[in-house]
């Protein structure tokens, strides 16, 4: 009888895993993550506005070997990239060269291909005004982002070897700046790039 009885609970334990098993296939996958910041992190970043270099890396939970003085004046390079929408976003904190005092991130990426940026591009900024909402770019304001014909001058710029630049701007979280600019230019042996740069910085003063 306990032979049995045991059997028929084994059977039964077998049944439950399969039918959890099947339920679990059955799942969609969870969406890939964006990357851009969420108001939290934004929250975060704020916090350390003004703040040195120690601060900063203890805010951020990062260590002294997370970071580097970067190729440009006032950054601080992150080793560590970020992705967003797949591509490999080289991560700066921005300092105050004087006070060598943070006051922003930056994100920045470069691509030689036409078709991948420019979907890029158009994911960024739909991202950014899903988190964000509409941008505060000054209304009037040339080169836009949101304008309507944004991708065939992107592609007419490409095609053509020219440069030229577009950018929107949010107002987020309670004392920043949200910038994403796109450009595209050809280099020193005329094959063209495009380059992206999004920025958190505070707030001018008034």
């Amino acid at each position: 009888m306990i032979t049995n009885r045991k059997k028929r609970i084994s059977a039964l334990c077998v049944t439950l895993l399969t039918l959890l098993c099947l339920a679990g296939c059955g799942q969609p996958e969870t969406e890939e993550e964006s990357g851009i910041m969420s108001e939290e992190q934004i929250s975060t970043m704020e916090a350390l506005y003004g703040q040195d270099q120690a601060a900063v890396l203890e805010g951020l939970g990062l260590k002294d070997s997370d970071v580097s003085e970067g190729d440009n004046a006032g950054c601080w390079d992150l080793q560590e990239t970020a992705a967003l929408f797949g591509a490999e976003f080289k991560q700066m904190i921005l300092y105050d060269v004087s006070t060598e005092t943070m006051y922003g991130m930056w994100y920045a990426y470069n691509s030689d291909e036409e078709t991948a940026p420019l979907e890029l591009a158009e994911n960024l900024l739909e991202e950014c005004s899903s988190l964000y909402g509409e941008p505060s770019t000054y209304p009037g304001s040339l080169n836009q982002l949101t304008n309507e014909d944004f991708a065939e001058d992107f592609s007419k710029t490409w095609s053509d070897g020219l440069s030229d630049s577009w950018s929107e701007t949010w107002s987020v979280g309670e004392n920043t700046t949200c910038t994403l600019n796109v450009s595209v230019l050809p280099d020193a042996s005329g094959s063209m790039n495009a380059y992206f740069n999004l920025q958190y910085t505070i707030k001018a003063a008034r």
